[in-house]
């Protein structure tokens, strides 16, 4: 989801206000904070108050996780992923989330990101705000755990992974494991040869569809050690048995 078509956090706590999961009455304000009080949480009804006409738009990953659990949803569901919430789940801040993407999320031709460079970066684009090269060491080093929504949602834009990504482990593990496909296939000069194949003009349209479906067969997890092997021609001829 673009960071513009994002809705705003008011409106997305006043939605799950009034349309409580478990089908009891809509959330006031008062009630809301009576819950997260009887959670053993600490958030007024003012304040409250104030995130839902949109006054206050910055709140802590601990007050979201709070107003998650009094509303029997996942964290997640504040920034847009999944309300479900599993009995055995205590979602919150993952710590070791900003340092997997430092470690796995940059191009192929550079190393990882320093945090100067992730902080100069969301600082630059601006929506989300802005935040201290120290800040974004101290997220990715877990000595600060507790970011604010916008320190989130400008990680997120900058190293390409929706918001829940920090809050969501299921989620977070379909993307680490794309990132992992994907470094391996860096660290094999896949994504530069396809680059090249698809930035060389003189190449006609079959002999790149050729070079693409040759490699997509030596890739094959089916084929073992020394198995594959080139043979010039289309699809059908090179699978014809010999």
């Amino acid at each position: 989801m673009a960071e513009q078509d994002r809705p705003p956090f008011a409106d997305v706590l006043t939605d799950l206000c009034k349309n409580p999961v478990d089908g009891r009455p809509p959330w006031t304000n008062v009630a809301l904070a009576e819950r997260v009080r009887e959670l053993g949480g600490d958030i007024n009804q003012a304040y409250i108050a104030s995130l839902r006409t949109g006054r206050q738009d910055n709140p802590t990953v601990e007050v979201m996780v709070q107003l998650a659990g009094a509303l029997g949803v996942h964290p997640a569901a504040l920034v847009g992923g999944r309300r479900e919430r599993r009995p055995d789940e205590r979602p919150g801040w993952r710590r070791t989330a900003l340092a997997t993407l430092f470690d796995t999320a940059y191009p192929a031709d550079r190393g990882p990101y320093t945090p100067g460079e992730v902080a100069n970066a969301i600082n630059e684009h601006g929506a989300c705000g802005t935040i201290s090269r120290m800040h974004v060491r101290e997220l990715r080093d877990q000595t600060a755990v507790n970011p604010k929504l916008k320190h989130l949602l400008g990680l997120a834009w900058h190293f390409g992974v929706r918001p829940e990504y920090f809050l969501d482990d299921e989620h977070a593990a379909r993307v680490d494991s794309e990132y992992a496909q994907l470094r391996v296939l860096a660290e094999l000069g896949v994504i530069s040869l396809v680059t090249r194949i698809n930035e060389r003009p003189d190449l006609s349209p079959e002999t790149r569809q050729l070079a693409l479906e040759s490699l997509t067969r030596a890739l094959d997890p089916g084929l073992g050690p020394g198995e594959w092997v080139f043979r010039p021609g289309s699809p059908a001829e090179s699978d014809a048995p010999e």
